[in-house]
């Protein structure tokens, strides 16, 4: 799925359009895996409470794609689930015995002694044709895509405090309750690509940009997913530096990011998530194309042995902020919005190495405006 597709299904999640039949969930206990489950129609669900779970599912279809979203494929090795889940999509999430058998599979895919709960919601969404201009034609319908949305949220006690009590006009220590948090994992399925149902894929939300190393995503799915966002951006930067040992310098670095940049922003409007990747021998391009420098597979993949696994795929955009630059040394960080200041400098004054950046407009220190036309 790309940008566009996730962003129609996210769509279906408004109150004027929602279109969810059936509500279903499963609390564990961590401690001792005790379960207690709730099934309910979606629409008779109080107002309040509607709203609330709306919440907890658009934030299994939040982030971007490579960051918190992946397209999980289902192979061969996965059919098992896919056929439950598939049952599930197609009776509307109505057999208890598959949805004992879903619950099952989560819980058995999460290692932990903390309480949590899984939510999972039955959907149906009439997608409608569109022109040759990409327009909607809203009477002209061309499949229901029916589909599940699954989350799975920790659970804690509130934190003790205070609180009014109008009956007796003070306040008094409040009773705590068990809450329900953002969802750390989530997944759509079937994946809808191309603006159609795809039963060999699906969705997965994580809510961590900083590691996927959580057991529970492969357990559940049978397979990993790619290396987190930041994982992705140190591979780079390992590579680059195991490339260019002793003669990787400033300008040579800043090109990286300026051809990380620009390839960015021309695949802005990707049409194919995998326009949105970069594999081992787009990775060895890029770095000559900014470097200047011919790399040999041999060199490259010397670099690359044990950074980064054969077949694994990186997200450009994981791989560099296009608005921000940092600059970082052991005592200071700089960081510098690329598109309001020019381009720092690293120079050798006074014998020392420094970080020298343009100066344009007004300048505080601390708070205190600085007046600008008396530095020297």
């Amino acid at each position: 799925m790309v940008k566009k597709e996730i962003a129609e299904i996210k769509k279906t999640l408004r109150p004027e359009s929602n279109s969810f039949t059936m509500l279903c969930g499963c609390y564990v206990h961590g401690e001792d895996r005790e379960r207690a489950t709730f099934k309910t129609a979606f629409q008779s669900l109080q107002e309040e409470d509607f709203f609330k779970y709306l919440d907890v599912f658009k934030k299994t279809l939040s982030g971007s794609i490579g960051k918190t979203l992946f397209n999980v494929p289902l192979s061969k090795e996965q059919q098992e689930l896919q056929e439950l889940l598939y049952e599930l999509v197609t009776d509307g999430c109505k057999d208890d015995d598959k949805l004992n058998e879903f619950y099952d599979r989560i819980t058995g895919a999460i290692e932990t002694h903390e309480n949590f709960v899984i939510f999972l919601a039955h959907n149906r969404y009439d997608v409608p044709g569109k022109t040759s201009d990409d327009l909607e034609m809203e009477d002209a319908s061309e499949e229901v895509f029916s589909h599940i949305l699954c989350a799975v949220c920790p659970v804690s006690l509130t934190e003790p405090g205070l609180g009014y009590s109008e009956e007796c006009g003070t306040f008094e220590s409040m009773v705590r309750n068990w809450t329900a948090h953002k969802p750390d994992y989530g997944f759509l399925f079937p994946a809808f690509n191309d603006r159609s149902a795809d039963i060999h894929e699906m969705l997965f939300y994580n809510r961590s940009v900083k590691s996927l190393g959580d057991q529970a995503v492969l357990n559940f799915t049978g397979s990993g997913l790619p290396m987190a966002a930041e994982e992705q951006k140190d591979a780079v930067c390992k590579i680059a530096e195991n490339l260019f040992q002793g003669e990787l310098d400033y300008s040579m670095a800043m090109a990286v990011k300026e051809q990380i940049d620009q390839t960015i922003e021309e695949r802005a409007d990707m049409e194919r998530a995998e326009e949105a990747e970069l594999d081992k021998e787009k990775l060895k391009d890029l770095l000559e194309r900014a470097t200047g420098q011919p790399i040999s597979d041999a060199e490259f993949n010397h670099a690359a042995h044990g950074v980064l696994d054969e077949g694994e795929k990186l997200c450009y955009e994981n791989l560099s902020d296009t608005r921000t630059l940092e600059l970082k040394t052991p005592t200071v960080t700089v960081k510098v919005k690329t598109n309001e200041t020019g381009t720092p400098e690293v120079r050798k004054i006074d014998g020392r190495n420094c970080i020298v950046i343009p100066v344009e407009g007004e300048l505080t220190v601390n708070g205190m405006k600085v007046e600008t036309t008396k530095i020297e």
